[in-house]
């Protein structure tokens, strides 16, 4: 079975899932909402409405691992588990989820640890929307 390209059962990772705009980072970096499950701490917040549920992007000091090999083979695997798992998420009609995943672990996590850490955050009810994104809801 092949899946379309636009299928939202899809397990592509296009980049319009991928959160690029400063101006977006920048907002999500001073008024995100924290989330922890170790080794992964998650900044989100809901942004306007888009074309796709959720946009994410991934960040693995270099204070902690300054092998650029480490880092690249630490995002891969969140990258990974989040394109695996991402249908964990809840569509909201009104509002983009700006997800913003750091790794804070000191030592270096296999998979399975990134993906339980990846559900356990992707479980968490998205629901404390602000009223400017949705205005039906109070």
């Amino acid at each position: 079975m092949v899946a379309n390209a636009s299928s939202h059962l899809s397990f592509t990772f296009p980049k319009r899932e991928k959160l690029c705009r400063q101006k977006s980072i920048d907002a999500l970096l001073a008024k995100g909402s924290v989330l922890f499950a170790h080794p992964l701490r998650v900044l989100w917040m809901w942004g306007p409405p888009s074309d796709v549920p959720a946009q994410m992007m991934v960040s693995v000091p270099k204070r902690l691992f300054r092998r650029a090999v480490v880092r690249n083979r630490l995002k891969r695997r969140i990258r990974e588990a989040y394109r695996l798992n991402r249908s964990l998420l809840r569509d909201e009609p009104g509002g983009t989820l700006w997800l913003l995943w750091v790794y804070v672990g000191k030592e270096e996590a296999g998979y399975a640890d990134v993906e339980r850490a990846m559900q356990k955050n992707l479980r968490h009810p998205f629901e404390l929307v602000p009223s400017s994104v949705h205005p039906e809801k109070t």
